[in-house]
């Protein structure tokens, strides 16, 4: 997870006038593939109705924003179906 006292990647962008690191790469809590957190369970696999073992595409943690509170203040994993992207989503919440 990115948050001010990680480095992450810092890109400007001068078109906007925003900077992309604060405003779109880096919000505290929030991060874009990787792997899981099995912190609460064991490994659980998930897995597609295809079959396919699913990837993880985003996870929230409910620590990084007040406003984002998921389940009882846990983290929700959201995982899709590498085989085809019509698949419906699977979700897992720590």
């Amino acid at each position: 997870m990115c948050s001010p006292s990680k480095k992450c990647a810092r890109r400007t962008d001068t078109t906007h006038g925003v900077e992309f690191h604060r405003g779109l790469a880096c919000h505290e809590g929030w991060k874009v593939g990787g792997w899981p957190s099995w912190h609460l369970t064991d490994l659980v696999p998930v897995n597609c109705s295809c079959g396919a073992t699913a990837r993880l595409f985003l996870t929230m943690d409910s620590g990084g924003d007040p406003g984002a509170n998921v389940g009882r203040f846990g983290e929700l994993c959201v995982f899709t179906c590498p085989a085809h992207a019509s698949h419906p989503h699977r979700l897992n919440i720590q």
